[in-house]
Order: C-alpha cells, then structure tokens, then sequence
C-alpha cells in the first residue's frame, strides 16, 4: 500500500476544489449532479470566468483519507428466491442460499436449476456478458415478468429483502459482486479489462478521475462551441496599416489580447476629430501627385482626340475626298486600259466581252485548277495542256494560241496596273466606311477632368462636340455615296474646320506645363506622406467607431475562450493517470502478477507461457493476460482449450 503521508500529500498540493472532490469522494464512489455543478462554478472561477471567491470547503485532511480506506462498502449476496417464471425453476421451492462467511458449494444432477440459478445471479450482479432470463420455453408463452426474492447486506448493515422482476434495473449494491463462469473465461484472457475491485487510493483517485473527465468534456463542447462561432468574419475595410488595424491584429486567442477599455478608447470620436477629418480629406483632395496623375490622363486623352480628330480629317475632309475620287477615277481609266488591251484578242473571237471583270476572274480560276491538275507541265498549264481544262475538249493549234495569248494578258502591265488602282481605291473606301466617329456623350464623358470648372475650356470642349456632330453627318454622306456610287452629291462640300485640332494641341502643351509644376520637392513629399498617415488614422477610428461593438463582443468572447481553455488544463486528467499508474505498479501490479503465477502453478499450467500487463487510460487502470506465442496469434482463446482459458483467469484478477 501506498503510504498515508505520500496519498495526503499528492492531494493537497492538488488545486483547492480537486481536493474537495477528492474529501467527498473519501465516502462515495461517485457525485452527484450538484455536487459536480459546485466544482465546475469553483473551476470558472478559478479561470477568471465568473466573479466570486471559492465557497469555504472544509480543510482536506488525513483522517478523511483513513475514512475513507476504513469504510468503503462491502456487499454480501445472502439468498437467491423463491422465483416465479423463470426456465422450469419450480416456483414453491425454498431459496437458494449463501454463506455470509466462506465458501458455498452449490452440487446436484443435470436438470436440478444449477445452471438457472448461475442465470439468475449473472442478470442481477456484474457479468462481462448480457444474460436474458427466460420462462418455460416448453409451455405456452406468458406477458408476466420473471419474479425473484433478493436478499444481501451491506458493510454488515441489517440485512435487505427485495422481490425484484425483469422488468427493473436489479439493485446497484448487487452490481459489486462478480459473477464468473466458462462463458465468459474468454472475455477475459482475450480482452483488456478496467480493474475495478481496487485498493482504496487507487479507487479513489480513479473516482477522481472521472470527475475530472466528465468536467472536462462540459469544458470541451464550450472550448468547441466559441472556435465556432469564432468562424465568423469580423467588419473589413482596416488594411492600411494604422493603430486600429494592429490592434485589430491582435485579437488572437493568446496572451497579448488586448483590454475592451483599450478597444474602446481607440474608438472614441469627437466633433474635433471631425473636423480635423474633414480638413484633412480637403487638403489631400489637392494632393500634387494625384492631381499631376489626373493631369496625365487628361493630356494623354487630348493627344487621342487629336489623333483621332486627325484620321476623320485625312479620311472625309475634302483632301481627303479628292484622294478618294482621284483614286476612283484612276481605277477605272486603268480598267479601260485593261479593256483596250483585251479588245485586240476579241477580233477573232466569236464570244464578246473579253477583257470584262468577269471574264478575267473566269480566266484567273481556270489557271489556277490548271496548275493544280497538271503540275509536271510547263506553264501556262492551261494552253500546254492536251485538253481544255474549260470545257474538256482536245485543244488544237489556233486554241493553244488563243489560251496563251489570255493567259499574257492576265499577266500583262495592263492588267496588273488595274487590279493595283481597284485595291487602292477599294483600301480607301474601306477606311472612309470604317471610321468610328465619337458621340457627343462620349465626348462630354472624356473631356470632364479637361474642363474642370474653367469657362474657356468649356467652349473648346462645346466647339469640339460641334466639330464631331459636323464629322457624323459628313461620315453619313460619304458612306453612302460609296455603297450607292453615286459621288455626285459629295462636290462642293465645304470643308471641316481643322482649327479644333490647332486649338488642341494648344492645350496639350499647357497641360504638360502644368504636370511638370506639380511635381512635388522632397520635403513636400515627406510632408505629404505625414499627412496621409493622420488621414488613414482618422479614418480608420471613424470607421472603427462605428464597428466597435462587434470587436468589442469578438474580444469578450476570445478572452472566455481563453479562459475556457484554462478551465480544460485544470481539468487534464494526463496527470492523475500517471500518479494511478505508479501508485498500481507499487501497490497492485506485483500482487496481481504473484497471483497469476501462484494460480498457474496450481493448475498445472506452466506450460503455457502467459503474462500480466497494466496500463493507465483516461484515469482507468487496465491490465491484460498476454500469451506469449512465437506465431501471431488473433484472440488467445483461440488455441487454448476450455480448461486452459478457465485456469488463465485467477480469482483475484479484476472483473
């Protein structure tokens, strides 16, 4: 046994309310709900949950611990009937009954009720198995329950009387007795088993142990509940780096959390912080460096209306269309002369039109399938060929010189000067047709910065949206002299006032002028940058301000998750299984193995070469009968015989 000076002063040097438990547990195996709602207030707070100091428990001392070894309960079973409804039992016969002292043998013939009552007493103590009493399975079946006559004692109290049926749970003071027969010997040489009949220290700091454990799980599902809600994301808009946001940083389930009155304090805001607000959103509006950038885009979109303004002028101005009608007219001179050239190969044709746009693309078709059809011939494949690739007749000699001749033709000076002209003329036409002319919304959308509140660039900006509603009708009438070709409405059109474009690039110059004066000095620069900074702090308290609460609840709950944390520290059950598991291996552990082995020899079987293993787990002791095989074997009771299994399961080793 452990000593009562090393128990006592483990227990003590335990927080004050474990010791509590523990003087409670010194009379009882177990508390009771209020009991266990009395040290989980103690344990909040212990952790600073709740307010309130710790309720003026009694001093833990030596004699609790004494008392407790004295009078742990006994339990003595004292008779078994009469019964009722039970397997052929007959109902009148008298109890069965047991020695208060010794040992009580209980003989008689197959079919006498040995194995009924061994039922009964399974069902109504500790059995490693369920049992199910049954009736008389040879009679008709009946809805009464099965009927037994109890008595037993505790601790050497008067003793008790129950009639108990199956129907109800059997006493709890019966549930310390075990009951073992070969039905279960293999439940316990294959399984690990708590041990349950325990020295008093053990017992007692198992009991405690459990306390522990069942605080602990109410501790958890809370821990788990806050990282939950914890998921929840918090207000944005705090990532410039300022006080709030490092603040904000640091709410963190940690030790650095910060205090609600910190929080708060950096929340409070004034009509004076307003105004410096304001002043500051004012002054910065002005910023050098954001205005030169304004200034920039609205210079690079100047240089691309004049640009733009530029193409629409070389496109439809009257330049412009002069390019474009001396482009047409040359076009179609070059097409005569095209003609003219083709009339000569006419003279002796019998088919008219020769020299026609068709007739050449007809040509061009029939060269191109020629080569195609027969490449190894020298070219013109059309004429070398042997037949017509037109209309598949033999080809004579006057026909291979008429093919030849087409063929010179197509290839001519004549003909390449034309088809040059119409691509010139046809690009120019295109161009003209896919000119993309601004509306006035777009205009007024572009020129907003350029304008700025100033009256002349106002008017430049109305002359220009004049100049591109002039541009669109123009535009109108060319595209459609060109679809129609009918050009005769487009002579003596005035044409477009390009001075826009002079005025223009005017401006380009001064805002240039403008950009380079806005370019900031040093010391304007870091005096801007300090600027900045008291904006992005103001603004950052007058947003927090608003979200204080919510950080505020954040904290608060952060700060009980914390402590909730602690509560499940203080209720680590890591420590008291490793104290229970010296304690056994002083006290029990030996005692257990010296049993077996007493046992084995006394059964005659050393032969088989078993050993006793203990462990700690949450607070319970386990121990298990090891067979040590040279083969990997699955459950022990798979090679050892009924005798064997019966004889590998001491009396004294635990139920």
């Amino acid at each position: 046994m452990a000593s009562d000076n090393e128990l006592f002063d483990w227990c003590v040097a335990r927080p004050r309310w474990q010791q509590e438990a523990i003087r409670r547990l010194t009379t009882k195996p177990a508390l009771d709900t209020d009991e266990l709602k009395q040290l989980e207030d103690a344990v909040r707070a212990e952790a600073g949950i709740t307010a309130g100091k710790a309720p003026d428990w009694p001093a833990l001392t030596k004699i609790h611990l004494k008392a407790g070894n004295q009078f742990a309960p006994v339990t003595v079973l004292g008779s078994i009937g009469p019964l009722r409804n039970i397997d052929r039992l007959a109902a009148a016969q008298p109890p069965l009954k047991f020695a208060i002292n010794g040992v009580t043998l209980i003989y008689g013939p197959n079919g006498s009720g040995k194995s009924g009552y061994c039922r009964i007493a399974k069902k109504i103590c500790h059995c490693l198995h369920d049992v199910t009493l049954r009736g008389n399975v040879f009679e008709p079946a009946t809805s009464d329950p099965r009927e037994v006559s109890l008595t037993f004692r505790v601790d050497g109290d008067k003793t008790r009387s129950v009639l108990w049926d199956d129907r109800r749970a059997a006493p709890p003071e019966l549930g310390r007795i075990s009951v073992f027969d070969s039905d279960a010997a293999g439940l316990y040489v294959d399984a690990e088993r708590n041990i349950e009949f325990l020295p008093f220290e053990l017992a007692l700091l198992t009991n405690l142990a459990e306390v522990l454990r069942i605080l602990d799980a109410r501790f958890k599902a809370e821990e788990a509940a806050l990282n939950k809600a914890h998921q929840a994301p918090l207000p944005l808009g705090y990532e410039k780096r300022t006080k709030v946001s490092a603040l904000i940083g640091a709410l963190k389930a940690d030790q650095n959390l910060p205090t609600a009155q910190a929080l708060r304090a950096l929340a409070a805001w004034t009509e004076k912080d307003e105004s410096a607000f304001q002043a500051l959103a004012l002054e910065l509006s002005k910023d050098p460096i954001l205005l030169s950038k304004v200034k920039e885009a609205t210079k690079s979109t100047v240089e691309t209306l004049v640009a733009d303004a530029n193409t629409i002028v070389d496109g439809i101005g009257n330049a412009g269309l002069a390019k474009l009608k001396d482009a047409r007219e040359k076009a179609a001179a070059t097409r005569e002369a095209a003609k003219a050239a083709a009339s000569a190969l006419a003279e002796d044709s019998a088919v008219p039109q020769l020299g026609s746009e068709t007739w050449r693309q007809m040509l061009r078709y029939a060269r191109d399938f020629a080569a195609e059809a027969y490449p190894d011939l020298q070219p013109p494949q059309l004429a070398t060929a042997d037949t017509c690739v037109l209309c598949h007749q033999p080809l004579d000699g006057p026909a291979r010189t008429r093919l030849v001749a087409f063929d010179e033709y197509i290839e001519g000076r004549a003909n390449a000067d034309a088809e040059k002209a119409k691509k010139e003329f046809g690009d120019a036409a295109r161009a003209i047709l896919e000119l993309k002319i601004l509306s006035s919304q777009e205009i007024k959308s572009r020129l907003v910065n350029f304008v700025e509140g100033s009256p002349p660039r106002q008017a430049l900006a109305d002359k220009l949206e004049r100049f591109y509603g002039v541009c669109q009708e123009r535009h109108a009438l060319v595209s459609t002299a060109i679809k129609t070709v009918e050009y005769a409405g487009l002579e003596g059109l005035a044409d477009l006032d390009r001075s826009i474009i002079d005025e223009l690039l005017v401006e380009v110059t001064v805002l240039a002028n403008e950009i380079k004066g806005l370019k900031p000095t040093t010391d304007e620069t870091a005096k801007r940058l300090k600027r900045q900074q008291e904006f992005d702090e103001l603004e950052a308290r007058k947003k927090f301000s608003a979200d204080i609460d919510t950080f505020v609840a954040r904290r608060n709950s952060l700060d009980l998750f914390l402590k909730t944390k602690a509560c499940v520290t203080a209720c680590s059950v890591a420590g008291i299984t490793s104290h229970i598991t010296r304690i056994r291996r002083k006290v029990l552990t030996a005692s257990l193995q010296t049993s077996l082995e007493d046992e084995i020899k006394a059964l005659d079987l050393q032969h088989l070469p078993l050993k006793l293993a203990d462990r700690g787990e949450v607070g319970k002791s386990k121990v298990h009968i090891g067979l040590e095989a040279q083969q990997k074997v699955g459950k022990n009771s798979d090679i050892l015989s009924e005798g064997e299994k019966t004889g590998a399961r001491p009396g004294r080793l635990p139920r």
